[in-house]
Formats: structure tokens, C-alpha cells, sequence
């Protein structure tokens, strides 16, 4: 059983990699979107609620991929603002996975291409445009790469 949880900033083509997978089925891969699990996601952004929501659909999406793999003999990966590797081996359902089975990545993309999605979908205000607030996706992304996870 392999399982994959891929993060990333708005704009950087998650949603796009779900759609495409839908469109075009990996063999033994089911591919799902974070936003669509089982509760739904708060429309205030960097909120204690919406830390406590990150929480609660990561560990639900833990037991979904183990629910999947059992019935279905699938692999998942969900694909979304979803917890960091370190902060998901704290979760209740963590150790319904063996850690050698799960794997974190992150999809990155250039500042010009991602200004350019988000503009072009009408969400200007999910770009950062305060420089320590860059550089502090730059150093969680450092630090994802050091926990293993993979830059895409």
C-alpha cells in the first residue's frame, strides 16, 4: 500500500493534477482533492478554525486511503493545502499507515505562473505579496524537503 499526500499553495496546479487524473485514470492510483473530504473547508483563511479543519480532514482522509486500499485495493493520493508530513505523524489516525508507505510531496511553480492562475480565477488575494510571508512558504517548503517529501 502506497499513499501520497501532495501539498501546496493556491495556484501551483493541484486541483489541475485531480481533474486530470479523473480525466485520465493511473493504473492502481485513485487520485482525490483535499477540499472535498468529509468536512467542509472555512472560508476564513489562516484561522485557528481553519488549522483545527486542516487537522481533522487530513486525519480523515488517512482512514479514507486505508478504507479505499482495503476495498478497493487502490493507492491514494490527495492533492491540496493539506498538513505538513511532521505535522500529520501526530494525528490520531496516523499510525493506521506505515510511515515507509506514505509519502509527502509539494508542487511548486514560478511566481509569474502562479500570479497568472490566480488572477486569471479571481483570487488576487491568496498571492503574498508581503516578503516575509513569501519567505515563510519558502522556509516550510525547505523544511518539508528535509522531512522527505518531494518538490514537484
Amino acid at each position: 500500500m502506497k499513499h501520497a499526500f501532495i501539498n501546496g499553495q493556491s495556484g501551483t496546479g493541484k486541483s489541475t493534477l485531480v481533474r486530470y487524473f479523473a480525466e485520465h485514470p493511473l493504473a492502481g492510483w485513485v487520485f482525490l482533492d483535499f477540499d472535498e473530504g468529509k468536512y467542509e473547508s472555512p472560508k476564513e483563511l489562516g484561522t485557528e478554525r481553519q488549522k483545527e479543519w486542516k487537522h481533522k480532514q487530513h486525519d480523515w482522509f488517512l482512514q479514507e486511503a486505508v478504507r479505499i486500499h482495503r476495498e478497493q485495493g487502490m493507492n491514494v493520493c490527495v492533492l491540496g493545502v493539506s498538513l505538513f508530513s511532521w505535522k500529520a505523524q501526530g494525528l490520531a489516525s496516523a499510525h493506521l499507515i506505515p510511515k515507509e508507505d506514505i509519502h509527502y510531496g509539494f508542487l511548486v511553480a514560478e511566481p509569474t505562473v502562479r500570479r497568472e492562475r490566480l488572477t486569471q480565477r479571481g483570487d488576487e488575494h491568496l498571492l503574498e505579496e508581503d516578503p516575509a510571508r513569501q519567505q515563510h512558504f519558502v522556509e516550510l517548503a525547505e523544511r518539508n524537503e528535509r522531512e522527505g517529501a518531494k518538490r514537484f
